[in-house]
């Protein structure tokens, strides 16, 4: 079965082509080619939609009905960046910065909605802009401040790029724009032509911009769709969908914070499968369900974003297109997953077959009771990207994603999943005025969790909420093994030995003694360099070529707390078996003795959790190509507690063997 955004391009097209209307749950009904053409075949022509179409240039022309929300709240709340989006990226190579500010100013020449700006007459587009980009010199605040930086709609570009200079060959570039004229389709349109552009290579002319989009949205006649909003909406309550750790302002503050961990692909992919749904769908019913079992309520609204790009003419546009719909899901009864998994796919596939009409008509329709201290209709969403990334090309560049800290939350709770190469990788960002980070890990795993075993005979209140590796500790200690700590990680282990004896010996070289108080402080410091230097972010991987040394052992653990896993590597080793497994391993840096230290700073780490990785380990390649083995904290904790229970404890411990196989740990 196809994402709803596929289904939605394929109606599109069957629109385009056959001139008949269908229902987007026609594609779910007949998944195939030839099921699809049964489907057409009798269908009789029908009068289809408008297209949107060129319209003359004036002064001011209307915002669409999106762009005029955020102008409302921009009104409400001047100087406010929460609707900032941002990317960053790492240039690696020999950059031509005169041909990337050539390139960006093409695509602002190219895209009018990145030379618009908002008055309450509407958005006035205008003739050029050159865009200021900035060249500085590294900083690890930098990112951050590019980012939250807030814009004034009056006054354009909405648009803000930072050059970062790390070295001669390394470079961070910061793009940063006001969500009123982009969107998360749109970032993808501008890495494909922002490659071709610093290329030099032209490109075919745009039948539209987004202008006449936004024209062309104020023609359309979607009463029937509001209407249908109105009586699906009409006795929502909307309420916590996650009790509090603190009392709601009167007015909610914006700032945010966010968690990433993995979740179980292969359980997720099969339920979909098995329920005739899509992955969306079984993440809604999950999602859900865990907020219910968490104390949320049985009548949960969560919201979804839609690509809203119902004709062919938008999908190369930059711009806000991007719709909003309610998804009202039933938990009521006790349902069992398989049950709950139908209604979810039947709450999906009629908001889909409704998303024509926008969001701000419908919270107009329902008229619920406004408080400026909740969102109107829900206060939780659920995001999950799917569709391809683009892949940035700057020449002979290497390029990879740098990650920027969330600083706001628009929602009490988000849950964005990111499925990419047969991974799915989850945030939760959450509002930190309302949630502490212990009650969002906690979530966190319980959606891991729930996720893990997923039985359709299962009924919501037998839901598992307890990870597999707490489960078997309880049941090892129920049979009179140890009992690793629940949900334990390796950092956790650590930092509870640090606590209880801070000024034993916790490693000592050649001499030099470090005390658990010390050897904690120099890892946080190489973890707070890993993520504000070298943004080595979740499910990372660091190389680490050190000797056995004290710097080795802060830098493992300086690893571990930036959330990132560590990759062994034995100086001693040949440099073509060095070399190969960072760039198999596709390592983010490498560090050295050297690396390790420095003054302390403000500390900067990430939560985390048991599922992720903490090391990778490679096997010998005797029998061919070395292979990496991925090894987990909640994986590592295990074998810990089992040695220190069936090994004599000693008061010291030699490390006789290479950091490079798992004996070490």
């Amino acid at each position: 079965m196809g994402h709803s955004l596929l289904a939605t391009r394929l109606i599109a097209r069957i629109r385009d082509a056959f001139t008949v209307e269908l229902p987007l749950r026609a594609v779910f009904s007949h998944p195939s080619p030839a099921l699809m053409a049964e489907r057409i075949a009798p269908a009789e022509a029908v009068s289809v939609s408008p297209r949107p179409l060129p319209v003359p240039r004036a002064a001011h022309l209307p915002m669409s009905f999106a762009q005029q929300r955020l102008w409302f709240l921009d009104r409400l709340q001047p100087g406010s960046a929460a609707y900032n989006v941002s990317a960053a990226l790492h240039l690696h190579g020999d950059l031509d910065v005169a041909a990337l500010r050539r390139a960006l100013d093409a695509l602002i020449a190219r895209h009018e909605i990145l030379r618009t700006t908002f008055s309450d007459q509407g958005q006035h587009i205008a003739e050029s802009v050159t865009l200021d980009l900035e060249t500085r010199e590294w900083d690890d605040q930098l990112v951050a401040l590019a980012a939250t930086q807030p814009f004034d709609l009056s006054v354009g570009p909405l648009l803000r790029a930072w050059l970062l200079r790390r070295s001669q060959r390394d470079h961070v570039l910061v793009l940063v724009m006001h969500h009123i004229v982009t969107d998360a389709w749109s970032l993808g349109v501008m890495a494909r032509e922002l490659g071709e552009l610093y290329a030099g290579r032209p490109l075919a002319p745009l039948a539209l911009q987004y202008a006449d989009y936004a024209a062309w949205q104020r023609r359309l006649n979607v009463d029937a769709d509001v209407d249908w909003w109105r009586q699906q909406l009409a006795t929502l309550s909307a309420g916590d969908v996650l009790p509090p750790d603190r009392p709601r302002a009167a007015q909610p503050g914006g700032r945010g914070s966010a968690l990433r961990f993995p979740l179980p692909a292969a359980s997720l992919h099969a339920a979909a499968a098995a329920h005739e749904a899509t992955l969306f769908m079984v993440l809604l019913a999950v999602f859900g369900a865990v907020l219910h079992r968490s104390g949320g309520p049985a009548d949960l609204p969560i919201g979804v974003p839609v690509a809203n790009r119902t004709h062919a003419e938008l999908e190369p546009l930059v711009g806000f297109f991007v719709n909003t719909v309610v998804l009202r899901l039933d938990l009521s009864g006790d349902p069992t997953m398989q049950q709950l998994i139908g209604r979810a796919r039947a709450t999906a596939l009629d908001a889909w077959e409704h998303q024509a009409a926008p969001f701000e008509q419908v919270v107009e329709a329902v008229h619920p009771e406004r408080d400026r201290a909740r969102h109107p209709l829900f206060q939780a969403m659920l995001v999950l990207q799917n569709t391809p990334p683009e892949d940035l090309r700057l020449g002979g560049l290497t390029i990879a994603p740098a990650p920027i800290e969330t600083t706001a939350s628009k929602f009490d709770l988000t849950l964005v999943v990111e499925a990419h190469d047969g991974h799915l990788a989850a945030v939760l960002e959450y509002d930190v005025d309302l949630f502490e980070p212990a009650t969002i890990a906690r979530l966190a795993r319980r959606l891991q969790a729930a996720c893990e075993t997923l039985d359709p005979a299962s009924p919501l209140s037998a839901l598992p909420l307890v990870p597999d590796e707490e489960r078997q500790a309880i049941a090892a200690w129920r049979s009179g093994a140890p009992l690793a700590p629940a949900g334990g990680t390796l950092v956790e282990l650590f930092e509870a030995q640090a606590h209880r004896t801070p000024d034993a010996p916790a490693v000592t070289c050649d001499g030099r003694t470090l005390t658990y108080a010390e050897l904690n402080a120099l890892a946080d410091v190489v973890a707070t360099r890993l993520v504000t230097e070298h943004s080595a972010g979740v499910e990372a991987i660091v190389g680490l070529r050190m000797a056995r040394s004290i710097e080795m052992v802060a830098g493992i653990l300086g690893t571990l707390k930036a959330g990132a896993g560590y990759l062994p590597l034995d100086p001693t080793y040949p440099p073509e078996r060095l070399a190969f497994m960072v760039e198999d391993s596709q390592a983010v840096v490498t560090l050295t003795s050297d690396d390790i230290g420095g003054a302390p700073g403000a500390r900067r780490r990430r939560a985390v959790l048991p599922a992720q990785t903490a090391y990778v380990i490679y096997t010998s390649g005797s029998t061919g190509m070395p292979k990496a083995v991925a090894v987990s904290h909640a994986q590592a904790v295990v074998s810990v507690t089992a040695r220190m229970h069936h090994y004599p404890p000693s008061a010291t411990a030699l490390l006789v063997s290479s950091f490079s196989f798992d004996s070490s740990v």
